[in-house]
C-alpha cells in the first residue's frame, strides 16, 4: 500500500482542482477596480485633514524644487506674519515668507511620499490652485490607485498562503465590498498609503523568505522599495526593517540548525546576511530622502518621529457607545469593537471558518508563513493596546491590517470549499458568500460616496449607529450640501455677498472657493455659537454634538433646508437664517441690556423652539432681570433639550438659590450636575459650598 509523502515546510494546499480561470479572474478584477475606483474617487468629498495635507504638499514640493532653501514646511502662520512684517510685502513674497503650513510641529513627523508625489504631478500638469476640482482629483485618483494596489497585494498574499488563486479572487471581492476600506481608499491620504506600503512590504518579505537560501534580486528591489515607501509615509515603517531582519533570520536559523537542511550552509548565510544588511540600509536611507525632517538628521529623526507618533499628543472628543469620551480615555475595546461593528459579516464568518478549519489543514499549509502573517496582523493592535496609544476616528489608524484580516477570512471560505467535497458545495458556499456581499453592496450603491460611514446590523445599521458612534468625521457630506445649496438657493444670482457660517471650514471654503470665491464668504463658527454670529446660510456636520441631541432627533437643528444623509443618518445640515432676532438679542445681551434682549429671544424661539442655547440665554436674561419664575421655566426648557449643558444647569441652580423663598435642595442638585459637567467651575463650587453650609445650619 502506498504511503503519503510527508509535506515539506514550504508545502501549501495542493491546488489539484484549481481552474486556470481563477488567476485570470483575479487580474481582471484588479483591472476593473483600477478603472472604477479612480473614477469614483473624483465624486467624493475632500478629506477634512487636507487642510494640513495640501499645505504640506505645496511646501514639500517647494523644499525640493529649491534644494532645501524654501523652509516654509517648518514655518507657522505666526512666524510667516512676523517675517512678512520684518521684510515687507514685496521682499517677503520674493523670499517666500508668505508661505506656511498649519501645525508644522506635528506634520514634520510624517513622511512625504503621498504629498510630494501628488504635489509634483499637480505642478507638472499646471494645477497651481488647490481651489480647483482638478487639483483635488489628482490627489483622490492617486489615493484610489494605492487602494487598488492594497487589494492586489492582499490577493497575492492569499495565494501565497493557500496556493489557490480562488482565495485571491475571494480576497479581492471581499475588499471591494468592504464599505469602510473602499471608502477610505477614495480619499484618505494618510492611512491608505501606509496600508499600501505595509502590504507591499509583507508581500515581498514573504517572497524573499520563501526563496531562501537563494536571493532573487527582483524581490530584493521590491522589498527595498516597499520599506522606503512605507517609512516615507509614517515612521512606523521602521518596524518593517525589524520584521525583515527577525523573520528572515528566524527562518534561516530554523532550516539550518533545526531542520539541518544542507542548502542553508555558511556560504549562503553570508550571502543572505549581506543581502539583509543591504535591504535594511537601502530601505532606511531611501525612506528619508524625500522626507525633510528625516533628512535633517537621518540617523535619529525617524526614531524621534516613531516615539512621538506612538504617543500622539492630541486629545479629541469622540462619540463612542452613546457618550462623549476624550480620545486619551477611550476603553481598551474601542478598536476591536469598531472593527466588529463597521465591517460586513463575511469578515466575521470567514475568520471563524479559518479559525476552525486551519487546524485540519495545518500540515498542508506553510505554518511559518501562517505564523508570520498572523504576527504582522495582530501585533500592531496588541502593541497599541499595550502602549495605550492615542487612537480616534474609529479604527482608521489600524486600517493597514484590514486587508490581512480579509486574507484570513477569504482563506477560511477557501478551506470550507476544500473541506466540502460534494458537487453542491461550490453553489452553497458561493451563494452564502454572495448574500453576505450583497448586503453591503446594496448599501454602497445607495449611499455613494459615504461608504466609510457604514455600520452593520450589530450596531443597528448606520441609521441607528450615528447616534452612538462617529460617522462622517472626514466631513465628506459637506460637498453634497455645498453643491445643493449653491444650486437650490441660486447663490450665483444673489445681488449681495453671501456669508456661509460653518463648523466645517476647510471643506466648505474649498467648495465655495471653486464655485464662487468672489461673492461667497465662508466663516468658521462653532455649532453651539451658531445663533450668535451673522451668516446667511449655515453648514454643520454631526460631529462634536451632545449625544442627547443626536439620540433625541434634535439634529438636524431648526431652520434646516438641506440634509445630507447616509443610510438614513444625517451627516450634514444646511440652515437658512429666517430672521435676525437672535443676533439682535445677543447684541443687546452683550451690552447687558437684558430687558431689551429677552423679548428678542422670545421672538427668535418662535421659529427655533428646539434650540437649547436660545432658551439658556433667555433664562440668563430673566435671571439678571430678577424674573425667577420665567428664568427657571426657560432654563428648564434648555435642560430638557440638552441635559449636559453646563450653563443651563449652573444658572438654574443660581435661580433656585435666589428669591424670598429659595429652594436650596433644588439649587444644590443643579449645581452638583453643573460640577459633574465642569469640575473646575469655581463659581459653582463656591455657591454650592455656601448652600451646604446653610443647610447644615438648618436653613431650607
Amino acid at each position: 500500500m502506498a504511503t503519503a509523502k510527508k509535506p515539506t515546510s514550504n508545502a501549501t494546499l495542493e491546488p489539484l482542482t484549481e481552474k486556470p480561470i481563477f488567476r485570470r479572474l483575479f487580474w481582471i478584477l484588479i483591472a476593473v477596480l483600477g478603472l472604477l475606483m479612480p473614477i469614483l474617487s473624483t465624486t467624493t468629498g475632500i478629506n477634512a485633514d487636507d487642510r494640513w495635507q495640501i499645505a504640506k504638499s505645496k511646501a514639500i514640493v517647494a523644499y525640493y524644487y529649491t534644494m532645501g532653501e524654501d523652509t516654509s514646511i517648518y514655518r507657522t502662520y505666526e512666524e510667516s506674519l512676523a517675517l512678512m512684517a520684518q521684510y515687507g510685502e514685496v521682499k517677503g513674497k520674493e523670499m517666500g515668507f508668505d508661505k506656511w503650513v498649519p501645525d508644522p510641529e506635528k506634520l514634520r513627523y510624517y513622511g512625504g511620499f503621498f504629498e510630494l508625489t501628488t504635489g509634483v504631478i499637480n505642478d507638472l500638469i499646471g494645477n497651481k490652485d488647490e481651489f480647483s476640482w482638478s487639483y483635488i482629483n489628482v490627489r483622490h485618483i492617486f489615493n484610489a490607485l494605492l487602494g487598488v494596489l492594497c487589494i492586489m497585494f492582499a490577493g497575492l498574499l492569499a495565494f501565497q498562503l493557500t496556493g489557490a488563486w480562488r482565495a485571491a479572487v475571494f480576497t479581492a471581492l471581499l475588499l471591494a465590498f468592504s464599505p469602510n476600506f473602499f471608502g477610505h481608499s477614495l480619499m484618505n491620504p494618510k492611512d491608505i498609503p501606509f496600508a499600501f506600503g505595509y502590504l507591499m512590504t509583507v508581500y515581498f518579505l514573504v517572497r524573499f523568505i520563501k526563496g531562501m537560501p537563494e536571493v532573487n534580486w527582483k524581490v530584493v528591489a521590491g522589498l527595498v522599495a516597499a520599506i522606503a515607501i512605507t517609512l516615507n509615509i509614517r515612521a512606523g515603517g521602521l518596524l518593517l526593517i525589524i520584521y525583515t531582519l527577525f523573520f528572515s533570520g528566524a527562518y534561516y536559523f530554523f532550516h539550518a540548525f533545526i531542520k539541518k537542511d544542507p542548502r542553508f550552509d555558511m556560504k549562503k548565510l553570508v550571502k543572505v546576511s549581506g543581502t539583509l544588511a543591504l535591504i535594511s540600509v537601502a530601505g532606511y536611507f531611501l525612506g528619508v530622502i524625500f522626507w525633510p525632517f528625516g533628512l535633517s538628521n537621518p540617523l535619529t529623526a525617524p526614531f524621534d518621529a516613531l516615539t512621538l507618533l506612538t504617543n500622539y499628543e492630541v486629545n479629541i472628543v469622540q462619540l463612542f457607545d452613546g457618550g462623549q469620551i476624550m480620545s486619551t480615555e477611550l476603553p481598551w475595546y474601542y478598536l476591536p469593537k469598531y472593527i466588529v461593528i463597521t465591517n460586513p459579516y463575511f469578515l466575521h464568518f470567514g475568520l471563524l471558518l479559518f479559525a476552525v478549519l486551519v487546524w485540519k489543514y495545518l500540515k498542508q499549509l506553510d505554518w511559518q508563513l501562517l505564523a508570520f502573517l498572523l504576527f504582522v496582523t495582530l501585533f500592531p493592535v496588541f502593541y497599541i493596546l499595550y502602549k495605550n496609544s492615542n487612537v480616534y476616528n474609529g479604527w482608521r489608524h489600524v486600517l493597514f491590517i484590514y486587508p490581512l484580516l480579509i486574507v484570513f477570512a477569504a482563506s477560511g471560505w477557501e478551506l470550507l470549499l476544500r473541506t466540502l467535497k460534494a458537487t453542491w458545495a461550490p453553489y452553497v458556499v458561493g451563494g452564502a458568500m454572495g448574500i453576505l456581499m450583497l448586503l453591503p453592496a446594496i448599501w454602497m450603491v445607495g449611499n455613494h460616496p459615504y461608504y466609510y460611514a457604514y455600520f452593520n446590523e450589530l450596531a443597528g445599521g448606520t441609521g441607528s449607529a450615528w447616534k452612538n458612534y462617529e460617522t462622517d468625521y472626514w466631513m465628506l457630506g459637506v460637498r453634497e450640501a455645498s453643491l445643493e445649496l449653491y444650486e437650490k438657493e441660486k447663490l450665483a444670482q444673489s445681488p449681495k455677498k453671501i456669508v456661509i457660517g460653518t463648523n466645517c471650514f476647510f471643506p466648505a471654503q474649498t467648495y465655495f472657493g471653486i464655485l464662487d470665491k468672489e461673492n461667497i464668504e465662508v466663516r468658521y463658527i462653532r455649532y453651539y455659537e451658531k445663533w450668535q454670529k451673522p451668516w446667511d446660510y449655515g453648514i454643520f456636520y454631526n460631529g462634536y454634538i451632545n449625544p442627547y441631541e443626536l439620540q433625541n432627533d434634535l439634529f438636524p437643528p431648526s431652520s434646516t433646508i438641506i440634509t445630507t444623509k447616509a443610510g438614513g443618518a444625517p451627516l450634514c445640515a444646511v440652515l437658512k437664517r429666517q430672521d435676525t432676532f437672535d443676533l439682535a438679542a445677543y447684541e443687546a445681551m452683550g451690552k447687558q441690556a437684558f430687558a431689551q434682549a429677552a423679548p428678542l429671544f422670545v421672538k427668535a424661539l418662535q421659529t427655533r423652539n428646539r434650540e437649547a442655547d436660545l432658551y439658556r440665554d433667555l433664562g440668563f436674561c430673566y435671571l439678571n432681570l430678577g424674573d425667577l419664575p420665567n428664568a427657571i421655566n426657560s432654563l428648564n426648557n434648555s435642560v430638557s433639550l440638552n441635559p449636559d449643558d453646563f450653563g443651563s444647569n449652573y444658572y438654574i441652580g443660581v435661580a433656585y438659590a435666589q428669591g424670598n423663598k429659595p429652594n436650596l435642595t433644588m439649587a444644590a442638585n443643579y449645581l452638583n450636575k453643573a460640577l459633574t459637567i465642569n469640575p473646575g467651575a469655581s463659581q459653582a463650587r463656591q455657591l454650592l459650598d455656601q448652600i451646604n453650609k446653610a443647610n447644615q445650619g438648618g436653613f431650607r
